[in-house]
């Protein structure tokens, strides 16, 4: 937020210090000029194992849990050379945004680590933008894994973010755990996924007990 109050910019990139951004990133500026009720643009991750990604999903409050879901409906633009599909509730962090956007929502900073994505896309479902993602451009996440890394990413404070979520929102819990998030996404596993979140889905709906490994923990 305070980096967000020292800049007079239309747009802002946003990214975490383990990603490598593509060098054409800035050709997403077109399509948002284009599009008004675009709040941002995210690209895909390649992880060092050759893994992608696109962590998009969409909203739904469901018995008080936050079930991330893919509606249908989606658009899918080729535009100025690249290819976007919208809209999406909640984009990974690796995103392009509108200065505008934080006009209307900032972070929370009772958020140390973990919750705050979740939390800043929950806002925005009571605001009018949407937000897209780019099957055109990828970052290269490399993640890490060090050992100081690993033990804040799941300390106390993680749990702490985790149980604030969860209070701030008054949800039980999110669910499933492993979610369908683009139908590019490891295409041979799609029905496999959205079988297994229709059975999660189900679960939550009719408040039958879910298993540990089909609930979110940070």
């Amino acid at each position: 937020n305070a980096t967000l109050d020292m800049v007079d910019t239309e747009f802002l990139l946003q990214i975490d210090d383990d990603n490598y951004i593509p060098s054409n990133t800035l050709d997403i500026i077109p399509f948002l000029r284009n599009r008004n009720e675009i709040g941002a643009v995210a690209l895909g991750w390649v992880f060092p194992s050759g893994f992608l990604q696109f962590d998009a999903y969409d909203i739904e409050i469901i018995n008080n849990y936050l079930v991330r879901t893919f509606k249908a409906g989606k658009t899918a633009q080729y535009y100025d050379g690249l290819t976007f599909l919208y809209p999406y509730d909640f984009i990974p962090n690796c995103a392009l945004f509108k200065k505008a956007v934080f006009d209307d929502v900032r972070w929370d900073e009772k958020f140390i680590i973990s919750g705050e994505h979740e939390d800043f896309f929950l806002s925005m479902l009571k605001r009018d933008w949407i937000f897209a993602i780019s099957p055109s451009l990828y970052i290269y996440h490399d993640w890490g894994g060090e050992p100081e890394f690993e033990n804040h990413r799941r300390g106390i404070e993680n749990q702490k973010s985790y149980d604030y979520l969860m209070s701030k929102w008054h949800l039980k819990g999110i669910a499933p755990r492993r979610q369908i998030s683009m139908f590019l996404e490891h295409f041979q596993w799609f029905n496999w996924m959205m079988d297994k979140h229709r059975i999660v889905k189900r679960k939550v709906i009719t408040g039958e007990v879910m298993r540990e490994e089909e609930m979110i923990k940070f």
